[in-house]
């Protein structure tokens, strides 16, 4: 399993995906199996619902393909430059930001026309994510960088180097008010998300 996400709005469903070529919807209250599966053309890397559950984005190496959970195939599909690493959708829904390379790109949604690449890292990037109030968001980078970018802006406004080795995730606190980053390092760093402070 490379990726587990729970449904935006339903608490008894979660998806995943594999390398098997399969990302799988799952009710928590019947474990035997899979609610439904979607056979896909590749191994899916990471997968993210949209806000009403209609869909499910999926990355395969530079493949991002939007599938209908209604009818379990290819809504959109587009085949990018460079390997995709993580993505978000902003709090509307209507702009899907992903990372290639060391870059932010922004797509809108769901017709997956670019719109704009933000040079975020000297190497690859591997977290995206926004903080609960979407007024944030947080990128990692191979270069042990944990960015913490203004929504608004879309500046960075903080960059925290207390890691030594690649960052490969990062998960902010339910309110917003903390940011955990973790690496190869044998620990998480922990940080005040207004101030930076450890």
């Amino acid at each position: 399993v490379q990726c587990v996400k729970w449904h935006p709005t339903n608490s008894s469903m979660f998806a995943s995906c594999s390398d098997d070529k399969k990302i799988a919807t799952w009710d928590v209250r019947t474990t035997s199996r899979p609610a439904s599966l979607i056979t896909t053309e590749g191994e899916q890397d990471y997968i993210q619902w949209t806000r009403d559950g209609l869909y499910i984005i999926s990355a395969s190496k530079t493949t991002l393909t939007v599938y209908s959970t209604r009818t379990s195939r290819i809504h959109y599909q587009i085949t990018l430059q460079h390997t995709i690493g993580e993505f978000a959708l902003n709090d509307t829904g209507d702009l899907l930001f992903l990372t290639q390379k060391g870059d932010i790109s922004i797509y809108s949604f769901p017709a997956l026309q670019h719109i704009r690449t933000i040079n975020a890292h000297v190497q690859d990037a591997s977290t995206l994510m926004f903080d609960p109030s979407y007024r944030y968001f947080v990128t990692c980078g191979s270069e042990a960088l944990v960015c913490l970018w203004d929504y608004a802006s879309l500046a960075c406004i903080r960059t925290l180097a207390r890691i030594d080795f690649p960052v490969r995730c990062a998960s902010f606190s339910h309110d917003g008010r903390y940011l955990a980053a973790g690496s190869e390092d044998l620990l998480i760093d922990i940080s005040d998300v207004e101030t930076g402070a450890q």
